[in-house]
C-alpha cells in the first residue's frame, strides 16, 4: 500500500493576510463600554418611596406554603 505525498504549499507573506494588531487597550474598551451599559445603564431608577409592608400578602403567602406542606404530607 502506497500513500501519495503532497509538498506543502509554499506559504504567502504573512503581513499581506494578517489583520493589524490592535494594542490591547483598543480591544478592551468596546467590551469595557458594553459591560458598562448592560451593569449600569439598564437599572430600574431607585423609588422615590420606600416599599411598604404588606401584611396581607404576607399572610396570603403563609397560607400557600402550609397548604402546599399539608398536601405533600410534610405538616399535620
Amino acid at each position: 500500500m502506497t500513500t501519495a505525498t503532497t509538498p506543502p504549499a509554499p506559504r504567502s507573506t504573512a503581513s499581506a493576510t494578517r489583520q493589524p494588531q490592535l494594542n490591547p487597550n483598543e480591544e478592551v474598551t468596546p467590551m469595557m463600554k458594553k459591560l458598562y451599559k448592560a451593569l449600569f445603564l439598564t437599572r430600574k431608577p431607585a423609588r422615590s418611596e420606600a416599599p411598604r409592608f404588606n401584611g396581607q400578602l404576607l399572610d396570603q403567602k403563609r397560607d400557600d406554603v402550609f397548604l402546599a406542606l399539608y398536601q405533600a404530607g410534610l405538616s399535620r
